[in-house]
């Protein structure tokens, strides 16, 4: 060491040659280097939901649970996985091992959980999508004065226009509440008609359903047969038939019952600059 400072004091051209030429090659470096504000990384795991409305954990675990671990064991390219079991829903997370095709073992995954036909009545159809990390690039606020519909109805308009650029991935909308259709059946009316409340519920839940009919095939083409019945407004939940009486005369849910087109019950406010307000995280 001491004969490398002793070279260097002795021929300071070399030593300032040496000095510029790491300071150019850090200038280089600087220019040259790849810079990243927001870097993507991948996280190769798949997630199936399988809602489960008014079941509680228990319920979810015995019923759907259980079933996709049966389903997805076994299956080539899976790493390992975990479900977890909460009220009215089903969530499994699925690793994918490294260097598989995540979308070929994810429909490999997706014949498994379809094949599925033991599955509560009242479950809901399996969701499967890929675990994508969003980063939250800005916050929008809607800020107006008007009725709590309107807003969220200008809010869906914006974040349907921000959807449409290429760059963005998702939109999401917090400070407004979900939608809820909500039926109420006085007592005496049941009585008069000689209904219980569990039979109404019984038939509004059989008649708001999407069921599958089946395919027809024939040399050219095939054919999927489809039962479109579900029920995504107040005023088609009052035209379900309920009971036809004893003149012929049938008797509709919006007979006896009070359907209407409202919000779930939610403590959500959000306000800006004092008015009421919808926020969009894109």
């Amino acid at each position: 060491m001491r004969k490398i400072l002793t070279s260097f004091v002795r021929n300071t051209v070399f030593a300032n040659l040496l000095l510029l030429m790491v300071l150019m090659a850090g200038v280089l470096s600087t220019l040259l280097m790849i810079r990243e504000v927001l870097p993507s990384f991948a996280v190769e795991n798949v997630i199936v939901r399988v809602p489960y409305p008014g079941a509680g954990p228990e319920e979810v675990e015995e019923g759907i649970s259980l079933q996709l671990e049966d389903a997805i064991e076994g299956i080539q390219g899976v790493k390992e996985y975990r479900t977890i079991s909460a009220e009215g829903l089903a969530t499994a997370i699925i690793e994918i091992k490294s260097g598989e095709n995540i979308q070929v073992v994810k429909d490999r995954i997706a014949d498994r959980v379809n094949a599925i036909q033991t599955f509560p009545d009242d479950a809901e159809r399996p969701t499967i999508s890929e675990f994508i990390i969003e980063r939250l690039t800005v916050a929008i606020s809607i800020p107006a004065d008007i009725p709590e519909r309107q807003l969220k109805q200008l809010a869906e308009d914006v974040r349907d226009d921000l959807m449409l650029l290429p760059d963005i991935s998702n939109v999401v909308m917090i400070g407004a509440r979900d939608y809820e259709i909500s039926i109420e059946v006085p007592e005496q009316r049941l009585r008069e008609y000689g209904l219980t409340f569990d039979e109404v519920a019984r038939v509004v839940r059989t008649s708001s359903l999407n069921l599958p009919g089946g395919t027809i095939r024939s040399e050219n083409e095939e054919i999927t047969i489809r039962t479109m019945g579900r029920g995504y407004t107040g005023n088609e939940y009052a035209e379900i038939p309920l009971v036809t009486a004893a003149d012929g005369t049938l008797i509709r849910l919006g007979d006896i019952a009070t359907v209407r087109d409202d919000f779930v019950e939610d403590a959500i406010r959000t306000r800006f600059q004092g008015k009421p307000a919808v926020t969009l995280l894109v």
